[in-house]
This record gives C-alpha cells, structure tokens and sequence, in this order.
C-alpha cells in the first residue's frame, strides 16, 4: 500500500493541450486549470494543435469549436485518423449556443463532453481533474504490465523457470510467442481469460485471439513488427475467446533475445479490461446524457420565460382596446350597433384576458415552483357571489343557485378564490344543459369551508377524468380555451393547502368539490 502511494506522489506531471484562437480564452483556461499543476500547452490552431499531438502524449485536449480554416470539429476528424490517438479524449468547448445537433456531432467524435461558455470554472477544473486521474492510472497499468513483461523477458533464459514463474498467474494472459507469431506456452491466466487448454492452442498462430477484421488487415504481423522494431507494442482493443465472445485486452508484446542477441520470439502479457471500458463507455454515456438533459432544461427555460415577457407585453394594448370597447358598449348616446359591437369586443377582450392569464399563471408554476397567493381574511360566500353575479350576467340564459350553510370566514387570497369559483362555474355552464340548474353548494365545518359545483351535463369520459387537472386538457368544446382552467384551478387550491377532485356520471352529471382550509396549516407551509 505504502510503494502504490508513493509511486501516485512521484506521478509527473501530464501534459493537457487547449486549443483556441483566441490568446485571451487561452490564458483564462490557464488560469481554471492552474491549480491541478499539470503541464498545460497552447495551441491557437487545428494545424498547430496536430503538430504538438505529433510530437508529444497528452493526456486531454480542450478544444474550440470555432476556429478559422479547421474549425473544432474538422481537426477532431484529423485526430482520430491517427490510429495512436483514436483513444485521446477531448472535450469540445464553445460560446455559441448550439442544438442538440451540434452537440450530437461532437459526441459522434468521440468527444467526452461538449462544454458551454461562460462555464464554471470549479466544474471545468473538476471534469479536467478526473480525466487527469484517469491517465495517470492508465500510465500506472501500462508501467505494471511493462514490468511483467521485462520480467518475463529476463526469465525466458530458462523455459522451466519461466513456466514455474507464469503458470500460478491467473489475472494475467502470459504466453510466449515463437518468431512467426504461434503459441509456445500457455498459463492458467491466459486459459481462464481466453477459454483454450494449453492441448488446443499451443501451435496455433495468435491471430485466432484477434477478429477477422484485425486478421483481414495484417494487424497481427504489424503488431509484432512493431514490438521487434521498437522494442515493445502495447495496445488496447477487441479480442476473441473461443466461445466467440469478445472481450476489451489490454496488451503487451516485448521481443525475446538470448545473450548473444539471437532473436527467441516475443512474451505476450494480456489483462481482460472488459469491466473497466465497460465503466468508462457508461460514465461517458451518462455526462452525454447530462448534457443533453441540460440544454433541453436551458431551452425550456428560456421558452417559459419568453411566454411570461410575451404575456406581460400583451396586456398593455389588450387594457387599451378593451377600455375603448367598455365606452362604447356603454355609453348612451352611442348608436344601438355601435354598443353591441363594443360589447363583443369587450367579451373577446376579457375571454383574451383570461388566455393571458392562464398562460401567465402556467409561466409563473413553472418558473417560481408554484403559484403564490396572498391570504387575508375574506368571506368565502361573498367571493362566490360576486364570482356568479358577473357569470350569469354574461349567461342570462342559465340560471344558477347558491346554497349556503355554516361559517364562512377565513383566510384566503380573494382574487384566486374567485379565479377558481369562476373556472368551476364556467365550465359547468359551458359543458351542463342551460334548461338545467347549476348548483353550487357552500358548507362550513370545522377548519374548512367545502365548495361544490355541480352539473347535469354529459359525463367526462373515463379516459380524460385520469389526466382532468394536467396542463392543456380540454374538452370537446374547440372554442373553450388553452386547457388550463383546470391545472390552474388546482395549483391555486394546493397553495392554499387545499385538494380539488371531480366526479362524474351518467345519471347523476358532473360535482367539482374543493376542500378550503380556512387557514394554512404549518405542515403545508413549510412543504
């Protein structure tokens, strides 16, 4: 335990390419990512930013998307066509707000997040920091296997002795390889990874571990010319087990030489990486996934707030048109059409209104976690009156009753209360038989006052009673409204700590019931 901290304490520094044209955006990266003490490397190009990645490793690139002659994405294509940097992650960052298109493109790179501007530094610096921890331990693994491997090497004097070492090794494939690339020996590592006995594979050329893809391209002869020619191959990919299944290796290939330098063969040294990628492919799925959830969010957002400006605006030439119409519905000496086309656009103008309203109420439950009221002490059967006073004055066709019994006071946000009596009474006007009464019930008991409407309409279908209170559920009538009403009328009474159900049948039409508290309770304050 002791030698694996130390060894992460002398762990040098890694370098981290960021990429933009822009010096300024460049020495503001520096500045995120100064604390994390690595060695940070500008490139203010595509071309430039390829040039270093021939030259050195890095650990991660920051990139601009926006770049004159190769933008973010174009030097990102350029990068993955070098097969020792197919692997390298990059994080894409911009200041211009993109769809979810843009942000799918760069995923499609094999980006590993897709970063708006202005960002959090804290965050930046904190993704930066796993991805630094992320090569470092890559840089541990591929010491680790380097050191079996040259152990290995340095064994292979003696077969015996080498035998005795790998045989007891079970994390690890170690096998030696002759000259031509086929199987010498074989432990019990590399029979639980790849599912061969030693009988069935020593003979067989190493391709057999590869996909047919790697075999059609010469990669296995390239690999070895590699580890000859350089003194050693490692790499990371697909491999094959003999039941057919694939798993992710990662792999060590180190030529073998005897004292007098006569080329032997090569030691091989695979470790089964499957859980690991497995993890990776998830966590970089999940920041994907965040990231879109993010911008989805942000685009909701701003279209919520959009329609609140939009709502707000609208009613200053809405109040104008409707007071001119009010004078001339009104006035006495206005000529008899001139009324009634004053008073149609006065009830155009208040049905307007309510839309308004509603649109803003619905802005406002999204935006604030609910809509907000005002309590103050109020007589629940005089909001009702009012409420059913100025509907039956639109509607002297219907007629509607008020029955009243017990105590009436509390405390409630007068405006709302009669938003919501209005909401319920119009509905049973607009859906009810105008030959029919409209009752409406109010009954005080102990710490509430119970409001009732009811209708003899036609039943609400069993389907739309499942989803009555959601946002834009309406009825069959296609001149009611947005579909709000409802919704609305619910989040007023659930402010007021309150609860609205609805019943509906055919023989006995249809009852809104709405439990009032006539305070609000603590339990409900603080929820």
């Amino acid at each position: 335990m002791s030698e694996s901290r130390t060894e992460e304490e002398r762990e040098p520094p890694v370098r981290i390419l960021l990429v933009d044209d822009n010096p300024a955006n460049l020495l503001a990266l520096e500045g995120v990512l100064e604390p994390l003490a690595q060695e940070l490397v500008r490139a203010q190009s595509g071309a430039e930013a390829l040039e270093k990645l021939s030259e050195r490793d890095f650990a991660l690139v920051l990139m601009d998307v926006h770049m004159p002659v190769l933008d973010g994405f174009q030097t990102v294509e350029a990068i993955r066509k070098r097969n020792e940097l197919k692997h390298l992650p990059v994080m894409f960052l911009t200041a211009l707000f993109k769809d979810t298109q843009s942000a799918a493109r760069g995923y499609a790179l094999g980006a590993v997040d897709f970063i708006m501007k202005p960002f959090e530094p804290e965050i930046l610096r904190s993704k930066v920091g796993a991805f630094v921890t992320l090569y470092q331990y890559h840089q541990r693994l591929k010491r680790h296997q380097q050191r079996l491997a040259e152990e290995m090497a340095a064994r292979a004097l003696s077969e015996e002795r080498f035998q005795l070492l790998v045989s007891s090794v079970t994390d690890y494939a170690i096998f030696m390889l002759d000259p031509d690339g086929r199987v010498k020996t074989w432990n019990e590592g590399a029979e639980r990874i790849k599912g061969y006995r030693a009988d069935e594979i020593i003979g067989e050329h190493f391709s057999i571990f590869y996909p047919e893809e790697a075999a059609r391209t010469a990669m296995c002869e390239r690999e070895l010319e590699i580890a000859k020619r350089e003194g050693r191959f490692e790499d990371e990919g697909w491999r094959v087990r003999k039941d057919g299944s694939r798993f992710w290796a990662g792999v060590i290939i180190t030529p073998i030489y005897d004292p007098n330098r006569t080329f032997l063969g090569f030691a091989k040294v695979t470790r089964d990486l499957t859980e690991r990628k497995r993890a990776e492919d998830e966590r970089i799925r999940h920041l994907q996934l965040q990231e879109r959830s993010r911008i989805v969010e942000q685009v909701s957002r701003t279209k919520d707030e959009f329609v609140a400006i939009l709502g707000h605006d609208l009613r200053n030439p809405l109040n104008v048109i409707m007071m001119t119409a009010r004078n001339h519905a009104q006035r006495p000496s206005a000529p008899e059409p001139c009324r009634d086309v004053g008073q149609r656009i006065l009830k155009s103008g208040q049905w307007m209104n309510r839309l308004i309203s509603d649109v803003l109420d619905l802005t406002r439950s999204r935006l604030g976690g609910g809509i907000s009221v005002e309590r103050r002490p109020a007589d629940m059967e005089q909001l009702c009156r009012d409420s059913i006073g100025e509907l039956q004055m639109v509607n002297p066709e219907c007629h509607i009753s008020l029955e009243v019994a017990g105590d009436m006071s509390g405390q409630w946000d007068p405006d709302r209360v009669v938003q919501v009596v209005t909401n319920l009474v119009g509905n049973a006007i607009t859906h009810g038989r105008c030959d029919d009464e409209i009752h409406v019930s109010l009954r005080g008991i102990a710490d509430a006052v119970v409001l009732e409407v009811h209708n003899s309409g036609a039943p609400i279908p069993a389907a739309k009673m499942e989803r009555l209170f959601e946002p834009f559920t309406r009825g069959d009538n296609k001149g009611e409204g947005l579909g709000l009403g409802l919704y609305i009328a619910q989040q007023i009474v659930v402010a007021h700590g309150g609860k609205i159900t609805a019943e509906s049948t055919e023989g006995d039409g249809t009852t809104f019931r709405v439990h009032w508290p006539r305070r609000l309770h603590m339990s409900a304050q603080s929820a």
